[in-house]
């Protein structure tokens, strides 16, 4: 060390220690309470929770170093000095909390990076053991920096370079050191803050949309998601402030002044008591609070229910074990497209959502869902965007849950029981009725559910006989549920007639948004798929013959703009007992979305021509639970006694 240190008072240099000291034992406290608050809620399962397990690990590490640094120092004359032979001690401890300073600043920075890249980009990072890599190693490029020369005796908050009477008039021995510490801390810090600012904006400016679903989207977001971004914005404000001072310093070529020193401390006491923040935030997040919540409902259930005090207490041990499912926070909201009234079922965990049209027969609007294996979210279906226009017009059956009948019914006329009926008739070229009556009407919400574990909820239909060509009165409920599994529907219909039987096929019209011409499209593997031939109004003739088109090895081909075209209905040649599962993976980013049906839907029908008939890449494959023209050739009719109910379920998610 040399014989000036700090050009300021005995006072002063007491001060700066003592405060740097004292704040330093205040953020370890801090951090401490925010690692315990990770564990023992176990919120650690969610990857943005577990980056700030990181943050608060290296700022406590950072913080012990810093408070360490007090140890090995004395006051003496007009410096604050090293005690005789603890020299090595004191670099090796500016060292360490140099390295873990720079550890911080980076895991900041991967926060901010992941939050902006789920905002702007609508993806997660996941490449998380790598982040953890890049955030130990990087410190060691530039940790060592202040030990060049050893031209600092300490690297804490106070940290004085030494001075060399020789240069009087020119920079200060480590100057360049200096600088280099600062402007990487400041860059870093930089970076976070304009990535903190465009997640701010772009949240803000939706949360005030007047799209309904933008809104409810990035209202989620301002709840969820930045709070955790509280504690480095504070940070970052402390640390550029302190950059300020050094670079000022450096362009005067003089000693610290009164003034700058008082800065100096005022900027490290506003980053130390910035890490309140990193608790706060955890217990600020809507998440963490119904998760404590619920706990605490848990353990007074335990010592108020004395007689089954054993089993809730094993229900609770076992309850602690939380998984991702049980940290997802499901909600049940009403929205509207234009005047159309329709529902929300969302996970504010993930991000993952179904929009569910109640006006309009209960269309699956939208679905975005997360891969069961990377975790980045997907938007797996074609919509309208929300457009009352684009819904009601429905060209092309987007979403659509399709009864009493779905698929075609040769010019709209069956008989049945003895009577015959004549449909009106929707597929004008083709002089068919297409894909029944529910498209358009209101439904009714039965019940919505919201847990822990997942949200749904169920809309009610009367069929009350008054639709043309279909005189039977039947009762539906369809259930839209969404879970850590995906999304699934179930619907349960029943004969309300006083004794007659009824016609029923069921079926949902979903287009898959993918690139069709280089997707591969795998049909149930067990059993070999029957081509239902049709004829020119794509009608079935009564014919099939073996297709392995959709085993999944060859991709849809064609074009961009023109596909290949299919228009077909495929129907298993030996029966499947339990859940088909089909797959569509689009080659362009290797990933898969899975469709699975129970055995209340046994045929499926898939059509390729999205883009050549309204210009959007995606393809249909439709669970049917009968065969098209099943009023007019019974393959696969259900035909529900008075009474009776039938029941069916598929579902949809990413691989």
């Amino acid at each position: 060390m040399g014989e000036d240190c700090q050009n300021i008072s005995v006072e002063d240099s007491v001060l700066y220690v003592a405060l740097n000291a004292t704040f330093s034992v205040f953020g370890i406290l801090c951090c401490v309470a925010t690692i315990v608050l990770i564990l023992s809620l176990k919120i650690y399962r969610q990857h943005i929770h577990r980056l700030q397990l990181y943050i608060a690990v290296f700022c406590s590490l950072f913080n012990a170093a810093l408070a360490a640094e007090v140890i090995p120092v004395y006051t003496s004359g007009s410096c604050v000095r090293v005690r005789p032979g603890w020299n090595s001690t004191c670099v090796a401890l500016g060292f360490i909390s140099q390295y873990f300073g720079f550890a911080k600043s980076f895991s900041m920075l991967w926060i901010c990076w992941y939050v902006f890249m789920l905002a702007i980009c609508n993806c997660r990072i996941k490449r998380e053991v790598t982040g953890i890599v890049v955030i130990l190693i990087l410190p060691c490029f530039f940790a060592w920096i202040p030990f060049i020369h050893n031209s600092y005796g300490l690297n804490g908050v106070w940290c004085w370079i030494k001075y060399d009477e020789s240069s009087l008039h020119s920079f200060y021995e480590g100057t360049l050191q200096s600088s280099l510490i600062a402007g990487v801390d400041l860059i870093v810090h930089l970076m976070s803050t304009v990535m903190i600012l465009i997640v701010s904006i772009v949240f803000c400016r939706g949360a005030y949309t007047h799209n309904s679903i933008l809104k409810h989207q990035h209202m989620w977001a301002l709840k969820e998601v930045l709070p955790l971004l509280v504690y480095p914005a504070v940070d970052c404000i402390g640390v550029i402030l302190v950059a300020a001072k050094t670079f000022y310093f450096i362009a005067t070529q003089n000693k610290l002044s009164k003034n700058s020193s008082l800065i100096q401390m005022v900027s490290i006491a506003a980053i130390q008591v910035s890490t309140t923040l990193l608790p706060l935030s955890l217990l600020l997040h809507p998440s963490v609070r119904s998760l404590a919540c619920r706990r605490k409902q848990k353990v007074s259930k335990m010592f108020d229910d004395s007689e089954n005090h054993s089993i809730i207490s094993t229900e609770y041990s076992n309850s602690i074990l939380l998984d991702r499912m049980e940290l997802s926070s499901y909600s049940v909201e009403e929205v509207f497209f234009g005047s159309l009234k329709a529902h929300v079922i969302r996970n504010t965990q993930t991000g993952e959502y179904v929009q569910i049209v109640t006006d309009f027969g209960g269309k699956v609007e939208a679905l975005r869902l997360s891969s069961r294996t990377t975790g980045t979210l997907r938007d797996v279906l074609l919509t309208d965007n929300g457009n009352e226009t684009a819904i009601t017009e429905n060209k092309f059956w987007k979403g659509m849950l399709l009864m009493p009948w779905a698929n075609r019914i040769a010019h709209g006329k069956y008989s049945f029981n003895g009577s015959t009926y004549q449909l009106p008739l929707n597929d004008p070229p083709r002089q068919n009725s297409l894909h029944g009556f529910l498209a358009g009407k209101k439904l009714s919400v039965y019940t919505t559910s919201v847990s822990a574990n997942s949200g749904s909820i169920t809309l009610s239909y009367n069929f009350d006989g008054s639709d043309e060509g279909y005189p039977f009165t039947l009762r539906m409920l369809v259930a839209y549920e969404l879970s850590a599994s995906g999304f699934k529907v179930s619907l349960t219909i029943t004969n309300t007639m006083p004794q007659a039987p009824l016609p029923l096929t069921v079926g949902w019209h979903p287009y898959f948004a993918c690139s069709t011409h280089q997707a591969q499209v795998q049909f149930e593997p067990r059993t070999a798929w029957n081509l239902v031939e049709l004829d020119a109004n794509l009608d079935p003739t009564g014919s099939t013959q073996l297709d392995t088109t959709f085993d999944g090895s060859q991709v849809i081909g064609g074009s961009a703009v023109e596909p290949t075209f299919y228009d077909s209905e495929f129907k298993p040649r030996s029966p499947v007992n339990d859940v088909m599962v089909f797959r569509i993976t689009d080659t362009t980013c290797n990933q898969s979305v899975g469709l699975w049906q129970d055995s209340s839907f046994r045929l499926t029908h898939i059509f390729t021509g999205a883009m050549k008939f309204f210009g959007e890449d995606g393809i249909a494959l439709e669970p049917m639970s009968g065969m098209a023209d099943a009023f007019n050739n019974h393959d696969h009719l259900t035909i529900l006694s008075a009474g009776e109910t039938w029941s069916g379920a598929f579902g949809v998610y990413v691989e």
